[in-house]
């Protein structure tokens, strides 16, 4: 939070405070309005005119400690060139274009973000569908997540659930296997990830209309 002095003139509570340090970090473009009703020229003309500096520059500091908050830092030149603007509606003109230019730069570095998660996950699951033990509990803890959140995440990201993306990436290798080697259904359930022999047969059936057998039988090259 903002130490209190920091707050009383022109902003209510603390949980306001907190609100716009969060729509800062998302680039959330509702931080523009609230920054523009913070710096408001009608606000600071308001204000005794003995002291409207007094108050811009409250408003001013107030916006800069948030946004350190949010993990921003506003350039000191930049601030000192608005101060120097000589209206107040222009010195809310350039907060706002400033403010909407770190948005739109939180944005671009969040999707950036979201993107390389993605393909970590992506990359994660490649690495171990293969192992019999990889469940979405591994999954959830290797990306710091609860199983509802990665579930959600992984289903946002690939439009399947975890469990039928799995089943999939593996019957995907056993067709392959079968078609292209002579391992046994036994060993091809090891391979590639299945608990038993069994229970690949059974949900190689379910997918194919057929036994694993059947399937080499007219795919094998």
């Amino acid at each position: 939070y903002l130490p209190e002095h920091e707050t009383e003139i022109f902003y209510e509570t603390s949980f306001d405070t907190m609100m716009l340090i969060n729509m800062i970090r998302a680039g959330d473009e509702k931080a523009l309005e609230t920054v523009r009703r913070i710096v408001s020229a009608d606000r600071i003309e308001q204000e005794e005119k003995n002291l409207r500096e007094y108050a811009f520059f409250r408003r001013l500091e107030y916006l800069r400690a948030a946004a350190q908050k949010a993990g921003v830092s506003l350039d000191e030149h930049t601030l000192a060139g608005i101060s120097a603007l000589s209206t107040y509606e222009q010195r809310q003109d350039a907060i706002c274009a400033l403010i909407e230019g770190i948005l739109s730069e939180r944005r671009n570095k969040l999707e950036i973000e979201k993107g390389i998660l993605e393909n970590e996950m992506l990359a994660y699951v490649e690495q171990n569908y293969r192992n019999s033990d990889f469940s979405l509990d591994l999954f959830a803890e290797r990306f710091n997540m609860n199983t509802s959140v990665a579930s959600r995440e992984f289903k946002r990201v690939t439009g399947t659930n975890f469990k039928k993306y799995v089943t999939n990436r593996r019957l995907s290798l056993s067709r392959e296997l079968l078609e292209n080697t002579n391992l046994s259904t036994a060993a091809i359930a090891e391979q590639i990830g299945f608990s038993s022999d069994s229970y690949f047969v059974k949900v190689f059936r379910d997918a194919e209309g057929m036994t694993p057998a059947a399937y080499r039988e007219q795919n094998h090259k």
